[in-house]
């Protein structure tokens, strides 16, 4: 609007900056469909591979340990949790014993109020059966799994970055825009033009 040739410099970013986070949004997506039909057909390959899809935690959790465990080690009667603490759902139990129990080894009584607390913390947080997972005896694809996952979340961090840099681009070209309007407006008074408006009221003559 005030035909400045500098408004084709922000016009260029603006599209070059659209253009960068599409293609980094689309490498992001990528990867990320890639690590999850790994977690399917290879680390849940031997329990339920047509199961739900996790959030993005259990995608994470599914990077840092090599199996998930049992969520109830002898289905049918009351919940026992895995005991493994190698295992993520045995890291869970373990730390809720370790919250709740006075000794973590030394089990309190199954109605007391300790034990229900920390089989209530366990429910609340372990892996159910249906998202159970392992890597064990698949190195590779568990290699394959953490390098999509680290460059997924690196493309979307890129896009971010990106993003916040469309945005500078129009916090700059708004106060280039205002500093250009104030100094014609300056420039102006002094050479005795005014700039204005003129308000129509209704009613008015």
């Amino acid at each position: 609007m005030l035909r400045s040739g500098r408004a084709f410099i922000y016009a260029g970013v603006e599209t070059l900056g659209w253009i960068r986070y599409s293609r980094q949004q689309g490498d992001g997506n990528r990867f990320r469909a890639r690590y999850r039909e790994l977690s399917r057909v290879v680390a849940r390959a031997a329990f339920n591979p047509a199961g739900p899809e996790g959030d993005w935690d259990y995608y994470e959790r599914m990077e840092k340990f090599a199996a998930s465990g049992a969520y109830d080690r002898v289905p049918g009667g009351d919940l026992e949790p895995e005991a493994d603490p190698e295992t993520y759902n045995g890291s869970i139990w373990l730390l809720a014993r370790q919250t709740y129990w006075r000794d973590p080894e030394a089990p309190p009584s199954p109605s007391s109020s300790e034990f229900q607390s920390a089989i209530a913390f366990y429910r609340a947080r372990a892996v159910p059966t249906d998202l159970q997972w392992s890597w064990i005896g698949a190195a590779e694809g568990f290699q394959q799994y953490r390098r999509s996952v680290s460059a997924s979340n690196a493309a979307f961090k890129r896009a971010e970055q990106t993003a916040g840099l469309i945005i500078a681009n129009h916090i700059l070209s708004a106060v280039d825009a205002y500093v250009s309007v104030r100094m014609r407006f300056s420039r102006d008074s002094r050479s005795g033009t005014r700039l204005g408006f003129t308000m129509l009221v209704p009613g008015a003559h």
